[in-house]
């Protein structure tokens, strides 16, 4: 493989771990509690949020409520 065909495929590794993590663990068992997790598995979730966004879970979460409560309005962030 071409080192070009390893950085599309490790890009595209990383984009699709980025969405399944802020979807299923950020989305779902930070925001909504709907999912717990086991630390073992928490905890490589919450490097590649880290390493995707630059942001702590607790502030995505935090906006992420925020924009439940004020949907569609002007303080929806």
């Amino acid at each position: 493989m071409s080192p070009q065909g390893c950085a599309a495929l490790i890009l595209a590794i990383w984009f699709i771990f980025s969405v399944f993590t802020t979807s299923i663990y950020l989305h779902r068992s930070m925001a909504h509690r709907s999912v717990i997790f086991h630390s073992a598995v928490a905890m490589p979730m919450r490097i590649q949020i880290w390493l995707a966004t630059g942001q702590v879970p607790l502030y995505w979460v935090a906006v992420h409520r925020k924009h439940h409560q004020f949907t569609d309005v002007a303080g929806d962030p």
